[in-house]
């Protein structure tokens, strides 16, 4: 019954679009005389036609857009403004909404193509198999300088799979545990480069396979330092590249304001593992919750991300999602192929959103760099309140100072844990609304609270010796809780 009502409710819809197709089609055309008549000329064609003549009898000569700006320059202030601005100012569009190929350009730059050599063991009749195949994701340089150091953005599941084994097979220095690539198995390669083409076995001094080697030369080495399964992102590192220092390859520009839905988005990435492509679509919802099943196959999670009708496919998993101006909004992972009744579903693909990616990438990075151990893998944690959070009341409100609709819950303390730092301040039935995060006197984070997702991305920039103030609403009066220099102790390791 709810299938044949879902059928008539799609078939409701495409019967109303298709009448507006038709109506919109049903226009006379109407001459430039009548148009000039219906914008108040009164007279006869052929003195329409006379007035479009100058006082001399001669046509107008052709003006350029060139000649115009040039014009507009001559404008106090304008002397040094480039022909993006005059374009923005005197035409008022946004142009950076059709199909911008300078700006996809750049964003390709930053995209690479992530290829991982896995072996897989399983266990048979007594004994174990091992077996190696490739895996391909995507990724996205997120940070970059001009000796051939980046930090680069993927999905966790894009390194790891439940049956991977390295055992004896790879060095200490290479392996990064079960379930994990192993580093010297990790190839890299930047936009223009097909690196399933250029990967052959790789085989020891007895003839076993112990990898994968790139024969191109063009793979960039990367080791993964960290990452986080229940946030579905991995951090791999590039050091001294020369092939990175040498090429055009950028970091990408992420943005600070999110996505609002209906707005232009472009997926690049490795789709179906033939080389980094790029696809176009919009936002369809720019914040929910899907419930899927992590990479270790067996812990169910529920992911916080925006959804797109932009093509998603296997391959496109770690990749860019950028907006029309250029800036990174998500990391592409996961899409819907069918309903819970089987139905076939189409264009519904998903990205975790970029303020949720660089709050778990940060605090990875800072593990990672703030370790003495070389090649130490870190890990992210966040300071422990013992306070379950029930996010209600959800609602749109108009924001004038962003000019855009803002999506927003009320979140409250539903209750408490006997251990943590909440104990003893936090109540049952306080409102967050705020987060600040104060490090040597300077604020590094002041956040308001909209989403369940600010406050927990807020908490993630702390890091010990921090002070954290939290606003809350309690009994109808703002109150502003004191968290002051915050021990490692209070921190838990995030999975």
């Amino acid at each position: 019954m709810k299938k044949r009502t879902l059928k008539t409710a799609v078939c409701a819809l495409l019967a109303a679009v298709t009448a507006i197709g038709f109506s919109s089609c049903n226009l006379e055309a109407k001459s430039a005389y009548d148009i000039a008549v219906s914008q108040g000329f009164q007279g006869t064609e052929a003195e329409w036609i006379a007035s479009l003549k100058g006082s001399d009898g001669k046509d107008a000569e052709s003006i350029t857009i060139d000649d115009i700006y040039e014009s507009w320059k001559e404008k106090d202030g304008n002397a040094n403004k480039s022909f993006n601005d005059f374009l923005q100012e005197y035409l008022q569009v946004e142009y950076n909404e059709n199909n911008n190929t300078q700006q996809i350009a750049k964003n390709l730059t930053s995209a690479v193509s992530i290829y991982c050599g896995l072996c897989n063991v399983s266990y048979n009749w007594g004994r174990f198999t091992y077996s190696w195949g490739i895996s391909a994701g995507s990724g996205v340089i997120y940070r970059m300088n001009d000796s051939g150091n980046a930090y680069i953005l993927t999905n966790y599941h894009v390194i790891y799979d439940k049956y991977a084994q390295n055992g004896e097979l790879v060095d200490e220095a290479y392996d990064n545990g079960n379930g994990f690539v192993d580093n010297s198995n990790i190839f890299v390669y930047l936009y223009g480069a097909v690196g399933k083409n250029y990967l052959s076995a790789k085989t020891n001094a007895s003839g076993k396979q112990i990898g994968y080697t790139d024969t191109s030369g063009t793979a960039v080495s990367a080791s993964y330092v960290g990452g986080s399964m229940l946030y579905d992102v991995a951090v791999l590192k590039v050091e001294g590249s020369e092939i990175l220092k040498n090429s055009t390859a950028t970091q990408a520009v992420t943005s600070k304001n999110g996505v609002t839905a209906g707005e232009k988005v472009y997926a690049i990435g490795n789709a179906s593992g033939s080389g980094i492509s790029v696809s176009a679509g919009a936002v369809s919802v720019e914040s929910e919750y899907i419930t899927m099943t992590a990479a270790d196959e067996s812990t169910t999670t529920a992911f916080h991300v925006l959804r797109t009708d932009t093509a998603i496919n296997p391959g496109n998993s770690g990749g860019g999602l950028f907006n029309a101006a250029g800036e990174l909004v998500g990391i592409v992972n996961a899409k819907s192929t069918s309903s819970s009744s089987g139905t076939a579903i189409e264009n519904m693909g998903y990205a975790l959103p970029i303020a949720d990616v660089e709050a778990i990438a940060q605090n990875i990075i800072y593990s990672h760099e703030s370790t003495s151990n070389t090649g130490k893998i870190g890990w992210a944690s966040k300071p422990y309140f013992g306070i379950n959070l029930f996010a209600g009341n959800p609602r749109n409100e108009w924001d004038e100072g962003k000019n855009k609709l803002v999506l927003k819950e009320t979140l409250t303390v539903s209750s408490l844990e006997d251990t943590g730092l909440g104990v003893g301040i936090f109540k049952e039935g306080d409102e967050i609304s705020a987060v600040k995060i104060i490090r040597e006197g300077t604020d590094i984070i002041n956040k308001t609270v909209n989403l369940r997702a600010d406050f927990q991305n807020a908490i993630l920039y702390a890091r010990a010796g921090d002070t954290i103030e939290i606003t809350v609403i309690r009994s109808g009066k703002e109150e502003t809780l004191l968290f002051e220099n915050l021990q490692k102790s209070d921190f838990v390791k995030i999975q």
